[in-house]
């Protein structure tokens, strides 16, 4: 019995101390400026000309244009957002995972406010 006690006591300690495997970055955009796609100084659509279609991937002619092409019109992307956004954010993409901190952090808040335009 006293076994058993000690064991969940334990248990229990181990519980409330044990760390997420899950991305600690915060989701805080209070402080993030830029994260719409083009409007009010938006940054994403510059983030991704540079990084994204910049690479002759993304863009007309380029090898990855016809599954998914960076355009000004954010309609004609909105399909691809979710498993773009996954897979830069798994830093999968761009190759080499070229984006920075800060431009990781606008993608965030602008999937986390619902791909604003």
């Amino acid at each position: 019995m006293i076994l058993f006690a000690m064991a969940c006591g334990i248990a229990g300690i181990w519980a409330c101390t044990k760390t997420s495997n899950e991305d600690t970055t915060s989701n805080d955009c209070n402080g993030i400026e830029g994260a719409t796609f083009s409007s009010n100084n938006g940054k994403v659509l510059a983030i991704m000309t540079g990084k994204c279609a910049g690479s002759s991937c993304h863009s007309p002619g380029g090898k990855e244009a016809d599954e998914f092409l960076v355009s000004s019109d954010l309609s004609g992307i909105t399909s691809m957002l979710s498993k773009a956004s996954s897979e830069v954010l798994d830093k999968s993409m761009p190759p080499g995972g070229g984006l920075t901190d800060s431009e990781i952090a606008v993608w965030k808040c602008w999937k986390a406010s619902g791909y604003p335009q």
